[in-house]
């Protein structure tokens, strides 16, 4: 059951907290804008990073983590530094990488960031997997493309695939 806390300010809803949420942990503008919106459908909730040193106290009650492969991002840090982050303070998140670029385009760099996962990794995209993935592990993460949250068809399957690997 996902409670939602409401904060309302002279009549105005300014915040919605979930029980479930998941964190942006390294926001870029697709991210925020497409990932929040899809998982507000999902009804679950969004924490996004303003800085890396906010990680430690939001990811405690996290159900995953949100990381853009974009070349930029407002908190100043690659995506190579935010994983390594989030493994240093939880092994275990479920990690999902979102990016502008298909798979097949990416996969090489995030491959590179999760080589020293414990266990056999691989990704899980709505067209192909890479590796060895298996959904709920630690060694296995995520990738959307940003082409994929638009279609409702491709919304539908990420919608499952996140659910059976981040436990929601």
């Amino acid at each position: 059951m996902n409670t939602e806390i409401r904060l309302v300010y002279n009549s105005l809803i300014v915040g919605v907290y979930m029980n479930d949420f998941i964190v942006l942990a390294r926001p870029h503008p697709f991210v925020v804008g497409e990932m929040a919106t899809f998982l507000a459908e999902m009804n679950v909730g969004v924490r996004k990073l303003n800085h890396l040193d906010e990680l430690s106290e939001v990811l405690v009650n996290a159900k995953a983590a949100v990381i853009s492969t974009a070349v930029t991002s407002p908190i100043g840090e690659d995506a190579p530094t935010v994983y390594a982050k989030i493994r240093e303070l939880n092994a275990n998140i479920p990690i999902v990488f979102a990016g502008l670029l298909p798979l097949e385009r990416t996969y090489k760099m995030i491959e590179h960031m999760m080589k020293n996962e414990p266990t056999p990794h691989g990704l899980v995209g709505i067209h192909e997997r890479v590796g060895n993935p298996k959904l709920n592990s630690s060694g296995t993460a995520l990738y959307f493309h940003k082409e994929d949250l638009l279609q409702l068809e491709y919304r539908k399957m990420a919608s499952k695939l996140l659910k059976q690997h981040c436990g929601l």
